[in-house]
């Protein structure tokens, strides 16, 4: 697995999905990074397949200007949502791991 400064952030967001039965949420407040390029990241981590990605089903979504945020989704129960630090993004109250990069 490649490794870079994110990938023990994108290991939680992950392990916290597993752990909660299929059905986890996770927002990343990005304010050091922006957005795009985390999303980035976190797509190509998605791609490599391993114990953190085994069962992964999570895909990027088309960007929804209106809801400032990129979106990961597995169209089911898992969600992963990035948003600028600066954007006041609304974001559900049930993402229960949130994280500020």
């Amino acid at each position: 697995m490649i490794e870079d400064k994110y990938t023990n952030a994108f290991k939680l967001i992950m392990s916290h999905l597993s752990e909660e039965c299929g059905d986890g949420d996770a927002h990343v407040i990005c304010e050091y990074i922006t957005k795009e390029e985390l999303a980035d990241k976190f797509d190509a981590f998605l791609s490599q397949e391993n114990e953190y990605t085994k069962y992964n089903r999570l895909k990027r979504q088309p960007y929804n200007q209106e809801h400032k945020v990129i979106l990961f989704s597995d169209l089911s129960n898992e969600n992963v949502v990035f948003s600028d630090a600066k954007d006041t993004a609304q974001v559900p109250s049930w993402f229960m791991l949130q994280i500020k990069i």
